[in-house]
């Protein structure tokens, strides 16, 4: 068997061992006259049935020479939507995948998996049932223009995850490499069918909500920037951050109710409407994730959002309507709402007749508050008035009020690995590990060489005064180490059972524990309770183990997602820096310097400087 490469004839290893006969296409030859790779049949063998049959070969469009990326990749330009391609199947149909012939693939209902471990979270609007009933369709092509660029997005955000993607001959880079091209593809048609649109639907907004998921993860940010901005215009031409019953009493969504009175088509509606609520919600989440960048605005104002927050998803997928609080609503406005609505004020402004049953149908559920907080310290941090206080109380009361079965402990994260419900578990402990870490590292020295034990800020503004605890800032750091070694532990034992949440919040969290050891790897002294370090030293299994752990997750998720690559070059930059830092202190007295301790640390200046993102 041999392979036909330009004009050169070589054996080929993958058909020699599935005993084929196929045609490569090198960079010596178009792809003039041939659309994609079916099945592994000589290009001679075609025209030879061409000829016997009588018929005269179909006139061909003439298609420009690719690029290297792109002439190697599974599928050419045109046949991304070929139903072969888009063909959408079970997962017992994609075992037969090589009889189709090698590169071709299949989405299937793993892609919806995928979306739903590392995506969902972020982008909580796709509605489970109705989506996989796309997918049961079969062929993509019968969808409109919306739909298939909400798929194509879809795709775009899924394929890199999925091994068919990209060719089984290449080696873990490689194939990530042609999957994020082949995704890339997808997403470039996606926003090119958004633009064929003539009006926005829920279905481009949802499209271009991932198309800037996608562009931002891949470090696109000018463009996923853009992107944003037409899906926030976009949703509100929707109308999509508006709830009537907010702005003047008018309940608009029972009108509908007065045509339609069976229940199948009332859950559909109330589908829609939470559908559209949650569209809203994922462009706040992106606009706030874009905006923590410095000289970014948020383009979305908290005033103007005027809905409730998401319902469960057990609502949700069964299309109740569910009523919640809104972002900045007090137990008790939320608490007098319902009462107000419960006793008539809600219900006397629709119909008698449609009262009884309309009312029945609406679920009031209890939210916890959430906030927003900016940073603006003047008094000592163990102050009642101070923030940090605040912050470290409001934190603590919100872990007091999580229940039980998803308090962090390893039998219950083994217990949400088996149930398959990890994805929330591991993305809500990666938030409250966050915030442990940056409250308590905030005041953490950066670089306190010749200190024995912590006393504070080494830079200004210094806290003069002294705690009534004596232990209070060993218990500061502590918490602060205890946090780090959580999120290890807990990503390790999520990436051992291979269901570890790539997204950027999980991916930030690594980072962030990642960060806390190597700085204790410096000062392990004062590492009191042993969390990630015993002695600093290099024969330190604790440390190795954590640092070599941190540093593979985050090495893993950096394939799939690249904004992570800066975030490693900082880490190596810490590293390098410290060990400098710490050469320079211990090198030998000189005349100059009557002591050590008389060798100026680095500062914050210089931490600001190097390790303070924009």
């Amino acid at each position: 068997m041999s392979t036909e490469q330009g004009e050169m004839r070589q054996q080929c290893e993958n058909c020699a061992k599935g005993n084929k006969h196929c045609l490569f296409i090198t960079s010596s030859t178009t792809l003039e006259g041939v659309s994609h790779r079916k099945e592994s049949v000589s290009v001679n063998s075609q025209d030879a049935s061409t000829e016997r049959s009588g018929e005269t070969a179909r006139k061909r469009r003439r298609i420009d020479p690719l690029s290297a990326a792109h002439r190697d990749s599974v599928f050419p330009d045109e046949d991304i939507l070929h139903p072969q391609v888009l063909t959408l199947k079970t997962c017992l149909e994609l075992a037969s995948e090589t009889a189709l012939g090698h590169g071709m693939s299949r989405l299937t209902f793993q892609q919806f998996d995928i979306f739903q471990q590392h995506f969902a979270t972020d982008l909580p609007f796709l509605h489970a049932p109705t989506f996989k009933e796309t997918l049961k369709r079969g062929n993509v092509r019968a969808l409109n223009d919306s739909h298939l660029s909400r798929m194509c997005a879809f795709v775009a955000l899924t394929s890199p995850f999925h091994p068919s993607f990209a060719r089984s001959s290449l080696g873990d880079r490689g194939r990530y490499n042609e999957a994020t091209e082949n995704a890339n593809r997808y997403a470039k048609l996606a926003h090119s069918m958004i633009q064929d649109t003539r009006h926005p639907t829920l279905e481009t907004t949802q499209a271009l909500v991932m198309l800037a998921f996608h562009e931002w993860k891949n470090m696109q940010g000018a463009r996923s920037s853009r992107t944003l901005s037409c899906a926030i215009t976009d949703a509100q031409f929707l109308g999509c951050h508006i709830q009537d019953d907010f702005i003047d009493g008018k309940h608009t969504s029972y009108e509908p109710l007065e045509k339609h009175k069976n229940q199948p088509y009332r859950n559909e509606q109330w589908v829609e409407v939470e559908a559209k609520r949650r569209v809203f919600w994922s462009c706040y989440i992106l606009d706030s994730f874009f905006c923590s960048i410095k000289r970014r605005p948020p383009k979305i104002c908290e005033a103007g959002i005027l809905i409730q927050l998401p319902c469960s998803e057990r609502a949700f997928k069964h299309g109740k309507n569910v009523r919640t609080r809104t972002l900045l609503e007090t137990k008790a406005e939320f608490e007098k709402r319902r009462t107000d609505f419960m006793r008539g004020a809600g219900a006397s402004l629709i119909p008698e007749s449609k009262q009884s049953s309309q009312v029945i149908d609406i679920k009031w559920e209890d939210e916890d508050q959430q906030e927003t907080f900016c940073w603006n310290e003047i008094y000592d941090p163990w102050e009642e008035w101070s923030e940090f206080y605040k912050l470290r109380t409001a934190l603590e009361a919100l872990i007091d009020k999580i229940p039980n079965e998803l308090r962090l402990c390893p039998s219950h994260t083994r217990v949400h690995i088996e149930g398959r419900t990890s994805t929330s578990y591991t993305l809500l402990h990666s938030v409250l590990a966050n915030c442990d870490i940056s409250l308590h590292r905030e005041y953490l020295p950066f670089a306190p060489f010749g200190r024995d034990s912590l006393n504070g800020p080494m830079d200004e503004p210094l806290i003069r005064n002294t705690p009534d605890d004596p232990e209070f800032w060993d218990k500061s750091a502590q918490r602060c180490f205890k946090a780090a070694r959580n999120i290890i532990e807990l990503m390790w034992s999520c990436n051992q059972s291979q269901v570890l949440v790539e997204s950027p919040l999980a991916a930030f969290a690594i980072y962030s524990s990642l960060f806390t050891v190597i700085w204790c790897k410096f000062f392990h002294q004062f590492d009191t309770a042993h969390h990630l370090c015993t002695d600093g030293s290099t024969r330190d299994k604790l440390l190795l183990e954590n640092a070599d752990r941190a540093s593979q997750m985050l090495y893993n998720v950096e394939a799939r997602l690249k904004m992570t690559t800066p975030w490693i070059k900082t880490i190596h930059r810490l590293h390098e820096f410290l060990t400098e830092a710490k050469n320079r202190y211990e090198q030998p007295v000189t005349a100059c310097c009557s002591s050590s301790a008389e060798i100026s640390s680095p500062t914050l200046v210089e931490y600001k400087a190097k390790f303070e993102m924009d």
